[in-house]
């Protein structure tokens, strides 16, 4: 799949920036963290993503995000939506 080009941008010249980097995400070497302090909404975006291929952990807070991101260990996702 191609980036999509921007409105009006010259196809010659070299990307630059965000549209740098083509490359996309392959499901499977990729976890996403979803956060969101609706359970209901948290838990059908961890399933669409993992319907997806994608590893999928949904945390309720910033808090929790920031904690999982720091000290990557399993115990510090254990009240998370894997």
């Amino acid at each position: 799949m191609d980036a999509l080009p921007l409105i009006g941008a010259d196809p010659s010249a070299p990307a630059t920036g965000l549209m740098a980097d083509t490359t996309l995400a392959t499901p499977a070497a990729t976890t996403i963290l979803t956060l969101d302090d609706n359970s209901a909404v948290r838990q059908a975006t961890v399933a669409m993503l993992k319907a997806a291929g994608f590893q999928a952990i949904g945390l309720a807070d910033s808090i929790e995000a920031l904690c999982a991101i720091a000290h990557p260990s399993q115990d510090r996702l254990s009240g998370a939506e894997q």
